[in-house]
């Protein structure tokens, strides 16, 4: 079972804006009550894990079409996932600009899971905003 995250538009995540994404793997069966009770609640061990996190536009679209990948295994650091705590299943990865700069405002669909084993491990929509601009 995997945990379904949204990242609405009240979370501000602008198109063409850098944003720090801290991901938190929990243990099968943890609720999202569950973490709102207590956020430290059945956090996953992935000592030794692999991770990707992709963002599509369509929750149909295979991996391959993904707009943006992050990954432990990324050859370029800036598409990244650091592991910061692997006993608490703790990661990070940086949204640079330029991930975004081709990709319209709107909502999207994004997974985080394990390369190497079948399923998802975190799942939800993902909204870009439009911009702020100066006239």
């Amino acid at each position: 079972m995997s945990l379904q995250v949204d990242v609405l538009a009240p979370s501000n995540v602008f198109v063409c804006a850098y944003r720090l994404v801290e991901v938190t793997i929990y243990k099968p069966g943890t609720t999202a009550q569950m973490i709102a009770d207590d956020p430290n609640v059945n956090r996953q061990n992935i000592t030794g894990w692999e991770l990707e996190w992709n963002l599509r536009m369509d929750s149909e679209d295979k991996l391959a079409d993904a707009v943006i990948t992050k990954s432990t295994l990324a050859a370029n650091p800036l598409d990244l996932i650091v592991i910061d705590d692997a006993t608490t299943g703790s990661a990070h990865f940086e949204l640079w600009e330029a991930d975004s700069l081709n990709i319209p405002p709107g909502q999207y669909w994004y997974t985080t899971w394990r390369p190497e084993v079948p399923g998802v491990l975190t799942f939800g929509v993902w909204v870009f905003r439009e911009p702020a601009r100066r006239e």
